[in-house]
């Protein structure tokens, strides 16, 4: 996560340094990202309607709300299937 263009989104970028993309393109704040275990999602906070949890694709497409309440929401986690 960075807020290198104003506000906090998620970002992907290769080991080098090089290819730096943002994956999240909104106005809210996109925080505390993890990758699901199998590498092909990654959760993360969002400021988006007070507060909730967000799972996307990798590439940044197929974004899904998880959380719905009222309540706060954040800092998800990810941990392999048993």
């Amino acid at each position: 996560m960075s807020d290198c263009d104003g506000n906090w989104g998620v970002y992907v970028i290769k080991a080098d340094g090089s290819s730096l993309t943002r994956l999240t393109n909104y106005p809210a704040d996109e925080l505390h990202p993890a990758w699901l275990p199998d590498g092909r999602c990654i959760v993360f906070q969002s400021t988006r309607s007070g507060g909730t949890d967000i799972v996307m694709n990798a590439d940044g497409s197929g974004v899904a709300r998880l959380t719905t309440n009222l309540a706060y929401d954040g800092g998800p986690s990810c941990s392999p299937a048993p």
